[in-house]
């Protein structure tokens, strides 16, 4: 059973005030995928490609990622698609997004 969607600050624009917020559904609509599929993809992760997918959604860039983890550029790129397709994800815009949602609706709950 799922509680209530907590609400969540939104981004801040130039002129608009602090107390704005999102609800977790608005943002799952948004992005086109729930809170549970994404942790049912992401679950599918090994070890290794939940953190070259938590770096990438911080905006790593591979080389940063790949001397971060002490692997080489290829054995990254192999991480990289492995994520990818488990995500199902098409870009790496929409694995952030995935990965960043989960990590929302983390902190949301943690409240």
């Amino acid at each position: 059973m799922r509680k209530t969607s907590p609400k969540i600050p939104a981004p801040r624009r130039a002129g608009t005030s602090a107390s704005q917020t999102v609800s977790l559904a608005a943002a799952e609509k948004v992005l086109g995928v729930s809170i549970n599929s994404a942790r049912d993809r992401f679950s599918r992760l090994t070890e290794r490609e939940a953190q070259v997918a938590k770096l990438m959604a911080r905006g790593k860039r591979n080389r940063q990622i790949a001397e971060r983890l002490g692997i080489s550029p290829k054995t990254l790129d192999i991480h990289r698609a492995n994520a990818m397709h488990k995500l199902e994800a098409e870009t790496t815009a929409a694995l952030a997004n995935l990965v960043n949602l989960l990590k929302v609706a983390d902190m949301a709950t943690a409240s």
